[in-house]
């Protein structure tokens, strides 16, 4: 399958549904492109001027554009932190099964607030294997929270110099 890069899919979606494509959109889309990993709407807002110090981009527009790249299946929801959702970039789909139905699994740590990724092949092939009547699944994120190791292992010596 060729890979089209995010702004080609952007285009080709706008273009299906005859809508106008602004240069904010592809600001936004530059921005989280920009952003290793996880994103907040507030992080790509903070973002967007040194992009394109000549346009302003309402925090608004960047919504709109999150949501619009959502359901053109380019970003995917991974989640909250402190009330605010988090996304990522999402790879296009090889599996051609499930009209490019993906699980994303996530662990997030409840004490430093850091999100990884992770893969469980059961899971994933359960939800995969899963039928709803009337109607048909595009994406789903399995948020797992926790202590992650460094954390965990901060708090044992931390307990320990108590003693």
């Amino acid at each position: 399958m060729k890979t089209e890069s995010p702004a080609a899919r952007l285009r080709e979606y706008i273009s299906s549904r005859g809508m106008r494509s602004t240069p904010e959109r592809y600001v936004v889309l530059e921005a989280i492109e920009k952003c290793a990993g996880f994103f907040t709407v507030d992080m790509i807002h903070a973002e967007t001027p040194s992009i394109s110090p000549t346009t302003i981009i309402s925090r608004g527009t960047v919504v709109n554009t999150v949501r619009l790249l959502v359901e053109a299946g380019i970003v995917a929801p991974a989640g909250s932190r402190d009330r605010h959702r988090i996304y990522t970039l999402q790879p296009v789909s090889t599996d051609r099964r499930r009209s490019g139905f993906q699980v994303k699994i996530y662990l997030e740590c409840t004490v430093c607030g850091k999100v990884k990724p992770s893969t469980d092949k059961a899971v994933t092939a359960q939800l995969v294997a899963k039928r709803y009547k009337s109607f048909h699944p595009t994406s789903c994120s399995v948020n797992i929270y926790g202590v992650c190791m460094s954390c965990r292992r901060k708090m044992e010596t931390k307990f320990r110099t108590l003693k």
